[in-house]
């Protein structure tokens, strides 16, 4: 496992840009990294979902992406 110190921050520091500009362009390519570690229905379900989330609020795409930030440590990619 990588430790938490470098993973988890690069990972968070990530998302966290996303949410704070709803860049759909980086966000849609952070998925494609996601795919190509073995983890595309997770990204593909979330691309599903984008564009309501994105209509709806900020708050609601900031859930996604930390229920995705949880799948990433429950799958072992990051140290909790």
């Amino acid at each position: 496992m990588v430790p938490l110190t470098s993973n988890l921050k690069r990972v968070s520091m990530v998302l966290g840009e996303q949410i704070d500009t709803i860049d759909k362009h980086r966000l849609h390519t952070f998925l494609g990294r996601l795919s190509e570690k073995g983890m595309a229905h997770t990204a593909e379900t979330v691309r599903e979902h984008l564009g309501f989330y994105c209509i709806m609020s900020f708050s609601c795409i900031e859930s996604l992406l930390y229920e995705m930030l949880r799948f990433l440590i429950c799958k072992g990619m990051v140290q909790k």
